[in-house]
């Protein structure tokens, strides 16, 4: 009895390779897809974060603007001088520099305006404080008045280190030259949670873990500006060392004054 052992033809193995052999060719070609698409994904999401972080810069860049030019504003009211001369001469009750005090405050939003005599005394706060001015802030009014302009001081703390604000100096002056007189200085009191913040936090895409924060660099490390998703409190309190190089914050603080993360 004869057993015939039947093997593949050779056609077969031909078959056979080809198949493995495209196999192996869909197989590399889909990881090289996967891996094209996955840097491509990378790339979109890189040029996303970068327009929302130069529409950021731009926000805050014409927010600064708008403050520094109510205070030139101000400094530029004829009205506004001579009824603060008097009022700082004892020749008026102040009540017409109170108006214009409040019309400040109200149409531009500020959270208190307060006006200072020429030797940095404060004579007048429509909020009726007694806030105790810091050494940077005394610099400022004087580089104020040298310039003629008015300019805005960085966010800082209040003197009870609880609210971040910042202060418009305008400068009231009058005359030219060297018949220039020292009226005294407005300052517009700026709260960061009514006109910058809600700008910061507005993002441009459905998000739920997206924010842009405000930093700065304090030599080796990076002070918040503005308030963190989630925690509250931190802004002008919470500080990061920069050698933390996973932080985006604190990479960001090694550029500019602004970071972005998702």
């Amino acid at each position: 009895m004869n057993t015939d052992h039947t093997q593949p033809s050779p056609g077969w193995r031909g078959i056979f390779a080809t198949l493995i052999g495209l196999f192996a060719l869909l197989l590399i070609g889909g990881m090289q897809l996967h891996q094209s698409e996955g840097r491509q994904q990378h790339q979109r999401v890189r040029e996303q974060l970068r327009a929302v972080s130069e529409l950021k810069a731009h926000q805050i860049s014409e927010w600064r603007n708008e403050r520094t030019a109510d205070g030139q504003v101000a400094a530029d009211n004829s009205f506004l001088i001579a009824a603060a001369d008097a009022f700082l001469q004892g020749k008026s009750d102040g009540v017409a520099l109170r108006q214009l005090m409040l019309s400040l405050k109200e149409n531009y939003h500020y959270r208190d305006v307060m006006l200072l005599d020429a030797a940095g005394n404060l004579r007048l706060s429509l909020e009726t404080r007694r806030t105790a001015f810091t050494e940077g802030l005394v610099d400022d009014i004087e580089l104020a008045h040298q310039s003629h302009r008015a300019i805005q001081t960085d966010l800082h703390l209040d003197s009870e280190k609880v609210t971040p604000h910042a202060e418009i100096i305008a400068p009231l002056q009058l005359g030219q030259g060297t018949s220039l007189r020292r009226i005294g200085t407005l300052l517009l009191q700026v709260d960061p949670k009514i006109s910058l913040l809600p700008k910061l936090g507005n993002w441009p895409q459905p998000t739920k873990t997206a924010e842009t924060l405000l930093v700065r660099r304090d030599g080796d490390q990076v002070l918040f500006l503005s308030e963190v998703h989630q925690r509250s409190g931190v802004a002008l309190i919470e500080r990061l060392r920069r050698l933390a190089p996973w932080l985006v914050a604190v990479r960001a603080g090694g550029r500019a004054a602004a970071g972005y993360g998702d």
